[in-house]
C-alpha cells in the first residue's frame, strides 16, 4: 500500500441540474406510476475530494467500528481488510485479515464475486467480534452446475493482538449456493435494532432466469435480518414478517430486489435505504420496509422488465408480486444513460458539508472509469429529487475514475472508494473525503 499524500488530485466537485433523466417511462394500464422529476433550479452544493490512502486493488466498502477508535477499515474484493488511523494514514495502514485462500478464484478482466461486506458487532469494543460476506468455491452439497457459494462469516480479533484479526477464528453463520457468477449482493450492517441485515442477489444471470427472487422458499433476491446475538449460529427475530409462515424462509426481512449491493441506514431517522442494481434500462433506490416486494424481476424501476427483450420494457405488467401484494416503487430511479450500476450510499449527517445536511449522497459504478456521484433530498412521499455531482474540470464531469463504494467514518463524513479497469487486478484503487469545496 502507498500513501496519496503526494496524488496531484484535489477535485473541485459541484452539484449541477440533472438533465440526462431521459423522458419518464410511459404510462402503465394496470399500475400507477410516479415518474422520476428532472430537479429544478440551479446546482447549489459544491464539495472537493481530498486523496486519503491508495494502492488497494478493488476497494469495495469503508467502515469504522463502533468501539470509539479512530481507525477505517478497507475491504478489497480480492479478501483483504486493511486498517489505518485515519489521522495518519500512510504509517498506521496494515492488514487486518487476509482471506484471500477462502475467495474463489476471482478472474481479473471482470468479476463481481469476492470479498464484499463487513460488518462490525455493536459490541465489538468488548467482544471483537465482526462479519464477512464472501464468495467461497460452491460447496459440496451445491448443485454440480451452479457457480459457487456465497458465505457469512463470524471472526474475532486476535486476543494476543487486537491490531490484528484471528484468521482461525471463522465460524460460518450462512451459506447461501449461487447459480450464476454475478449479483451477488454484499451489503452487512447492523441496523438500529441491532440485528445483522444482509443484501443478497437474486442468483445472477439475465432476468433471474430460475425466478428465485419472487419465491420466497430461497433467499436471493431478499435482504435478510437475523440475530447472531442468539442461536447457534443464529436465530431469527420473532418479528420479521414472514415468521410462522409454511414454505417461506423465516429469514426473509423484503425481497424481489436483482442485486442490492449497498446499503445504509440514516441514523436520525432509522430508515433503511437500498441502492438495487439494475438490468438493462433503470438504476434504483428503495427505502425498504419489512414484508415489502420491490419488483424484481417483474419491474425494473418503475418499468415493466421484458424478459425477451431486456432493452426494450414491455408496455403492460402486473401491479402485484408472488403473494399478490402491491409492488412497491423506488425512491430514485434513473436511465442506464449515462449511468450503469448504482452505488448505494448515506444520508449525510456530517458537520463538514452543512448544505448537504440530510440529503442522501449516492454514485454510479460508470464504465469505463466515468464513476458519478449523486445526491438527493428526501422526501415524505413520492419520487426524491436528486442531482448529479460533478467533478470540475474532469471530461464530461465525471469522477474519470469508476466508483466502487461509498463509506462513512464515525463522524459521519463520506469517503469515496475508486478504481481503474474493470477487473479486480492492479493497485490503481484508492480512498477520498468527500470535503467543503475549495476556494
Amino acid at each position: 500500500m502507498h500513501r496519496v499524500s503526494k496524488i496531484a488530485l484535489t477535485a473541485s466537485v459541484c452539484v449541477i441540474l440533472l438533465s440526462a433523466c431521459g423522458a419518464p417511462p410511459p404510462a402503465l394500464p394496470t399500475v400507477a406510476l410516479t415518474p422520476t422529476p428532472r430537479p429544478t433550479g440551479e446546482g447549489l452544493v459544491s464539495v472537493s475530494l481530498s486523496p486519503v490512502i491508495a494502492g488497494f486493488t478493488s476497494p469495495v466498502a469503508l467502515i469504522a467500528p463502533p468501539d470509539g477508535s479512530n481507525f477505517l477499515y478497507v475491504v478489497d474484493q480480492i479478501g483483504v481488510i486493511s486498517v489505518f488511523d485515519q489521522d495518519n494514514p500512510g504509517d498506521t495502514l496494515h492488514t487486518f485479515l487476509d482471506i484471500k485462500s477462502k475467495i474463489i478464484d476471482l478472474r481479473p478482466e471482470y468479476d463481481e464475486r469476492g470479498l464484499l461486506g463487513l460488518a462490525f458487532d455493536p459490541d465489538f469494543g468488548q467482544d471483537g467480534r465482526f462479519f464477512v460476506m464472501y464468495s467461497a468455491p460452491r460447496r459440496d452439497s451445491a448443485p454440480e452446475d451452479w457457480d459457487h457459494t456465497q458465505r457469512i462469516a463470524e471472526y474475532h480479533v486476535d486476543p494476543q493482538d487486537p491490531r490484528f484479526a484471528d484468521p482461525n477464528s471463522e465460524r460460518i453463520i450462512l451459506d447461501i449456493d449461487h447459480p450464476f457468477e454475478s449479483h451477488d449482493g454484499g451489503a452487512l450492517a447492523f441496523g438500529p435494532d441491532g440485528y445483522l441485515y444482509v443484501g443478497l442477489g437474486d442468483g445472477g444471470s439475465t432476468g433471474d432466469p430460475m425466478n428465485l427472487t419472487q419465491n420466497l422458499k430461497r433467499l436471493q433476491g431478499k435482504i435478510l435480518r437475523i440475530d447472531i446475538h442468539s442461536g447457534d449460529p443464529y436465530s431469527v427475530p420473532p418479528d420479521n414478517p414472514f415468521v410462522g409462515e409454511e414454505n417461506v424462509r423465516p429469514e426473509i426481512y423484503a425481497f424481489g430486489f436483482r442485486n442490492p449491493y449497498r446499503f445504509s441506514f440514516d441514523p436520525v431517522t432509522g430508515m433503511l435505504i437500498v441502492g438495487d442494481v439494475g438490468q438493462s434500462v433503470r438504476e434504483e433506490i428503495n427505502v425498504v420496509e419489512k414484508g415489502q416486494d420491490y419488483g424484481w424481476a417483474i419491474k425494473e424501476g418503475t418499468t415493466c422488465y421484458n424478459l425477451r427483450d431486456q432493452y426494450h420494457p414491455q408496455d403492460v405488467c402486473g401491479d402485484v408480486g408472488s403473494r399478490a401484494d402491491p409492488l412497491i416503487p423506488p425512491v430514485i430511479e434513473y436511465p442506464h444513460d449515462p449511468g450503469l450500476a448504482v452505488i448505494g450510499g448515506f444520508i449525510y449527517r456530517g458537520d463538514a458539508i452543512p448544505s448537504l445536511y440530510g440529503r442522501y449522497l449516492f454514485g454510479d459504478w460508470g464504465m469505463p472509469d466515468n464513476g458519478l456521484l449523486m445526491v438527493a433530498t428526501p422526501t415524505a412521499e413520492g419520487i426524491w429529487p436528486f442531482e448529479y455531482v460533478t467533478v470540475n474540470g474532469a471530461a464530461d464531469g465525471k469522477l474519470g475514475m469508476q466508483l466502487t463504494g461509498i463509506g462513512q467514518d464515525s463522524h459521519r463524513e463520506i469517503y469515496l472508494l475508486t478504481k481503474l479497469g474493470l477487473g479486480p487486478t492492479g493497485n490503481s484503487g484508492a480512498v477520498w473525503r468527500v470535503l467543503p469545496a475549495q476556494p
